[in-house]
Parts: C-alpha cells; sequence; structure tokens
C-alpha cells in the first residue's frame, strides 16, 4: 500500500514530466502534495527571521553632518562641496552609512538615524 506522500510524489513526478516535455525548466509543488509532504514532516521548515538590526548608540560627528545634508536635499557633490571634501569621500561615507543603518538608500539612511534619535533636531536658520 503506498502512502499519501508516495502518491503525492507520483503526481508530482508525472506533471514535471509532462511540463518538462512542453518546456518547462523546473516546477513547485502546490496544493494536496505540499499538503502530504507538510503532514509528513518532510518540508523544511520557513527560515527564522532575521535579529533586529542593533544601532549604534552614537554617529561619528562626520556622518551626522552628511546625514542633516542628506536630509536637506543635497546630492553628493553638493555636500562634498559644503564640506570641502571629495565627493568620493562623501560616497563612502553613505556607502558606511547605509550597511550600518540597513538602509537601502542614503535619504532611507537618513530617516532611519532621524527616527532613532540619532541625529539633532535642527533649528531652522534665523530662529535661534
Amino acid at each position: 500500500m503506498t502512502t499519501i506522500v508516495e502518491q503525492a510524489m507520483a503526481v508530482a513526478r508525472d506533471a514535471t514530466r509532462e511540463h518538462g516535455q512542453r518546456g518547462a525548466g523546473g516546477y513547485v509543488l502546490v496544493g494536496a502534495a505540499v499538503r502530504a509532504l507538510a503532514d509528513a514532516g518532510m518540508l523544511c521548515p520557513p527560515p527564522p527571521a532575521p535579529s533586529p538590526r542593533v544601532l549604534p548608540a552614537v554617529l561619528k560627528p562626520r556622518h551626522v553632518e552628511i546625514l542633516l545634508l542628506v536630509e536637506q536635499g543635497l546630492t553628493h557633490p553638493e555636500i562634498a562641496a559644503q564640506l570641502v571634501i571629495g565627493w568620493e569621500t562623501v560616497r563612502t561615507h553613505a556607502t558606511y552609512l547605509r550597511n550600518l543603518l540597513g538602509a537601502h538608500t542614503t535619504r532611507q539612511a537618513a530617516t532611519i538615524a532621524r527616527n532613532a534619535g540619532l541625529l539633532p533636531e535642527v533649528v531652522p536658520s534665523g530662529q535661534l
């Protein structure tokens, strides 16, 4: 007597053969086959959720300067001109900050830093 798992695998094998003849390069088990494999404990569990990113307690002053300028909408060359450093240096700092804060863009890094309290409150000029 065959088990449900063996039956599900036979159905999947037949479907794979049929779809392979039609040019498919692979397949994904669905429906009853997946349920049967899961019930039999033959599916891998989902990967564990990534651990939350630990943000630094403080940022270096240069990093704070760069992120504040990014918040103002300046480009890397504009930031470089204002800080009197090369734009490649700004790019290096931006890459470091994106990796450190888990951001995809430098603007997102500035938002993460702001929300985490890593950037000082900025007083608009003329309001001191």
